[in-house]
């Protein structure tokens, strides 16, 4: 039996079905897809985004509440974080779904221990876009300088050259070239990380977030080498919503029968060009 990860769009399309126990069974969702829902909430969308949290916290269907940023920071055994986050967006999911108004809901939010206010939310979203623009876009400075005018079979044997003993990826991933390009990305995240922690030993310190790598987070690093080697290093630069999107595939989880469901253009386009078994739409899955 397959397994269904619902992005943020497939929980706005298909919540009236998590009130089916056999659906619920078959697919699970993250804190990230509940986030997008609280995040910006306004008067003129507010009965719509309680409804489709509620549905979701009433009904059966498993909750990954890791935040995309705790998930990151845990892919590299070097850093040790604890945000604090998973705890307060369920709890901010759960008081919006008790609330009247949108004004008892913003009161909700910013009340008792491990709760979010409004600000809170603007911070972390503002905190995970700039993690991953300043991830792209340090590829992007790297790439021109290591690479400038070459060609991409130089740039490979250049990579492999780099970074040959870097971690050990997925068996799956048997080509070499494939290996390469997942371990740029993966070197590339390791340098936004410390410059997140703003080390001073920075370069000692990308070597240790770099081969402290403990091998998860698959599907997130085939979509970012994806993502960087057709969209960043071309200029098409990435935006925000680019940065949610691809931060959905942490969720996926490594196994044959895993399939995302979403509607999202860029989800289908990765999917598509990388695992295609892996996608199915929204209203495929509505009437399966």
């Amino acid at each position: 039996m397959s397994l269904y990860y619902l992005e943020t769009n497939a929980l706005r399309q298909l919540h009236r079905k998590l009130f089916n126990t056999n659906f619920c069974e078959k697919c699970y969702t993250s804190s990230l897809s509940m986030f997008e829902l609280l995040s910006g909430i306004t008067e003129q969308d507010y009965r719509i985004r309680k409804s489709i949290i509620s549905s979701v916290i009433s009904s059966k269907i498993f909750i990954d509440w890791s935040f995309p940023i705790d998930l990151i920071y845990k892919a590299f055994d070097y850093v040790k974080w604890d945000s604090g986050y998973p705890r307060a967006i369920q709890k901010a999911c759960e008081n919006l779904a008790t609330s009247t108004d949108l004004e008892s809901a913003k009161k909700s939010l910013v009340s008792g221990n491990d709760s979010l206010s409004l600000n809170d939310l603007a911070n972390m979203d503002k905190l995970l876009s700039n993690l991953q623009v300043e991830y792209f876009e340090s590829s992007k400075v790297a790439f021109d300088q290591m690479f400038g005018g070459k060609s991409k079979a130089t740039i490979y044997e250049l990579l492999h050259n780099k970074l040959k003993d870097g971690p050990r990826l997925p068996d799956s991933l048997i080509n070499t070239m494939e290996n390469e390009k997942i371990k740029f990305s993966i070197f590339q995240l390791a340098l936004a990380i410390s410059q997140e922690l703003d080390d001073k030993n920075c370069l000692q310190t990308v070597q240790d977030i770099y081969f402290s790598y403990n091998g998860s987070l698959r599907y997130y690093f085939e979509v970012s080498a994806y993502f960087f080697e057709n969209r960043v290093a071309y200029n098409h630069g990435i935006k925000k919503n680019d940065v949610f999107d691809i931060a959905h595939f942490m969720y996926l989880k490594d196994s044959d029968v895993t399939k995302i469901v979403s509607d999202d253009k860029l989800v289908k386009e990765v999917c598509i060009a990388l695992w295609p078994r892996k996608y199915i739409s929204n209203d495929k899955l509505k009437y399966e």
